[in-house]
């Protein structure tokens, strides 16, 4: 297949990738993520936790699966190459090789790839495209499995914590925040998945000064499966770059 068509493929998902961004502007713009705040009677601790008012609408989770496909789909054109530039013919098997474990890889490509040359089957090999492979290989595996998910329901997302707050218009991260309390015995590192009701900061409330009282934590969408705590758009682009990294590796073989 002409590298145009992976082209299409590749322009259709960055395509999709802003539209998601809009989406998930407009979805954060109704404030799903909120936070809430108690003095704990039995510690004496200042407590802000999660609220999750809202999940994002199935709209938004279409458009998202619909962009990792894609994406999935510019790997696969790539396979069906490796076949037809060996004289072969691809069939409903075909697909970029890409499995859960590293034993499994030369079942994967014989089964995937099936006459595809020599020289094709020892550069996938050398991507490591299993879950935890090097260099790109877990990136990969990564791919495969959210296209798998998505073709059988909505990914599963929820919420992520970014190492900030708010303050006015600006945005400090939250050590600058604090910079004259000890260590608060909770707080939620950056990139993790957090569900209703999570804790964001617990410190003692005698410590606190009444404008460190309540900070504004600003949340993300994030995937709640496979990439757990991953912001939506931010892994996309990573998944989007990972693509544009591999086709180059093939399309001139």
């Amino acid at each position: 297949m002409p590298l145009e068509s992976i082209t299409a493929k590749f322009e259709r998902a960055k395509e999709h990738i802003g539209h998601l961004n809009s989406e998930v502007g407009l979805f954060l713009q109704r404030n799903p993520y909120r936070q809430s705040s108690y003095d704990d009677p039995d510690t004496g601790d200042h407590v802000v936790e999660l609220q999750i008012i809202e999940g994002p609408p199935p709209r938004l989770l279409a458009i998202l699966g619909d962009a990792i496909h894609n994406l999935r789909a510019c790997l696969d054109y790539l396979a069906g190459d490796f076949v037809v530039a060996n004289g072969g013919t691809p069939d409903r098997n075909t697909a970029f090789p890409i499995c859960d474990r590293a034993e499994d890889i030369d079942r994967t490509i014989a089964r995937n790839i099936r006459g595809a040359s020599d020289e094709i089957v020892r550069m996938i090999k050398g991507l490591n495209p299993h879950e935890g492979g090097d260099g790109l290989g877990d990136a990969l595996w990564r791919l495969h499995r959210l296209d798998i998910v998505d073709k059988h329901r909505l990914l599963i997302t929820t919420a992520t914590c970014i190492r900030s707050i708010s303050i006015g218009p600006s945005a400090i991260p939250l050590g600058d925040f604090f910079p004259d309390l000890p260590e608060p015995r909770t707080l939620p590192p950056k990139g993790v998945a957090l569900k209703h009701g999570a804790v964001l900061l617990r410190t003692k409330r005698a410590n606190l000064s009444p404008m460190h009282m309540d900070p504004e934590f600003q949340f993300q969408i994030a995937f709640g499966e496979i990439v757990e705590g991953k912001p939506l758009i931010p892994q996309l682009m990573e998944l989007l770059n990972l693509v544009d990294r591999v086709v180059p590796i093939f399309h001139t073989t």
